[in-house]
């Protein structure tokens, strides 16, 4: 049979007091958390939503991409190249520029993609 006293004792993990001291506050309680949140609680962890959230930001980039460049492609595009009126430097100076872009975006995507694959060795 269980003894009474062993029944009313306190919970080690609630507050640990001697006969006679005061109830602890909630400061008390709180300060000893902080003070043992180095126990870490093993929560269910999705390993799908990094991967979700970088989809979004394609996708978001992909928005970008349509909305701030300004122009139509078709109507900067060679077939207008030597066109009466057209800014043959001007061309030549954007297409170098987001040549030279497109290679260090490759070059980042690259390196994106061999860092999630060491993710899952």
């Amino acid at each position: 049979m269980i003894k009474l006293k062993k029944i009313l004792k306190e919970s080690k993990y609630a507050w640990d007091r001697e006969f006679g001291d005061p109830l602890p506050t909630f400061k008390d309680i709180a300060e000893t958390h902080q003070n043992n949140s180095k126990e870490q609680i093993n929560e269910y962890i999705d390993l799908g939503d990094p991967v979700r959230a970088v989809r979004d930001h394609l996708k978001n980039f992909s928005k970008d991409l349509d909305y701030k460049r300004g122009g139509s492609f078709d109507g900067d595009s060679g077939e207008y190249h030597g066109f009466e009126g057209g800014d043959d430097k001007l061309y030549a100076k954007r297409h170098k520029q987001l040549s030279a872009w497109e290679k260090k975006a490759k070059k980042t995507l690259d390196s994106l993609m061999k860092d999630y694959v060491k993710a899952w060795k």
